[in-house]
């Protein structure tokens, strides 16, 4: 996978290298959908 854009500043993301350096671009969140 490839980023579209180089990474930002001193952050060390390159624009190639695989899945695995999307980490620092994403964020777990839990979403909890109740019934009513």
């Amino acid at each position: 996978m490839d980023l579209p854009f180089g990474g930002w500043k001193g952050s060390g993301v390159g624009r190639e290298k695989g899945f695995e350096r999307l980490a620092g671009y994403r964020q777990t969140k839990a979403i909890a959908v109740g019934t009513p």
